[in-house]
């Protein structure tokens, strides 16, 4: 359907446009609507970004800016100037880049990621 301002697009992340595995301990699955990505995370239990990330980012901390919705699951973030925030189920965040993070709990973590800027 097109209007005046646009078109409704809808996908589902049953099927991804790219899939990402990390060291077997992270699932990233990208969507892409227009100039929207959609990003769906799960991390499970016992990862931590700085063992299972780093060495497939090739940078000491991750450099992505993450702004979502954490659907379950608990997490932790420490930016590099060492400020800790706990991020779980039904929290909005905004990361900004240069973060370290890590699953707390023993439930993955999953959460959903919205971004205009071509940050994936």
């Amino acid at each position: 359907m097109t209007t005046e301002t646009g078109s409704i697009q809808a996908r589902s992340f049953d099927v991804p446009d790219e899939t990402r595995n990390v060291s077997g301990m992270a699932r990233i699955e990208v969507l892409s609507l227009g100039e929207l990505t959609a990003v769906r995370a799960t991390m499970q239990p016992g990862f931590h970004w700085t063992e299972h990330a780093r060495p497939v980012a090739g940078t000491d901390l991750c450099q992505a800016h993450h702004v979502g919705y954490v659907v379950s699951g608990g997490a932790r973030v420490r930016l590099a100037d060492g400020t800790e925030r706990e991020v779980s189920a039904g929290d909005i965040f905004d990361v900004p880049p240069g973060h370290d993070m890590w699953v707390i709990g023993d439930e993955p973590y999953v959460s959903i990621e919205l971004d205009r800027g071509g940050n994936r």
